[in-house]
């Protein structure tokens, strides 16, 4: 994930055998937007909203190659980068408790 353009380059990077959970990667979003000045995040609000409801709304996860670019129409070159290199992300993690009584 990567906040671009403007003067800015951050990002937040992930590599890991099992897929990026929805929360994981919504994490390393929240963790690159609090890398920015105020600034930089004004003129990347709405892009990291839109970001933040792409990764919402994957269902089954994404699988690599995947970019995807989240433009400020308004100020040149500016924007938020979510790219997939390889594997899966966003996949939903679902947590099975079985009780059982004995």
């Amino acid at each position: 994930m990567q906040a671009q353009g403007g003067g800015i380059e951050e990002s937040e990077s992930w590599s890991q055998d099992k897929p990026l959970t929805k929360s994981s990667g919504l994490a390393l979003l929240e963790n690159l937007w609090n890398k920015l000045s105020k600034r930089a995040q004004k003129d990347r609000k709405e892009q990291f909203d839109s970001a933040r409801r792409f990764i919402e709304n994957v269902d089954g996860g994404v699988d690599a190659p995947l970019g995807k670019s989240f433009v400020n129409r308004k100020k040149r070159g500016v924007r938020v980068d979510i790219e997939v290199l390889a594997g899966t992300a966003f996949v939903l993690a679902i947590c099975l408790i079985y009780f059982l009584k004995a």
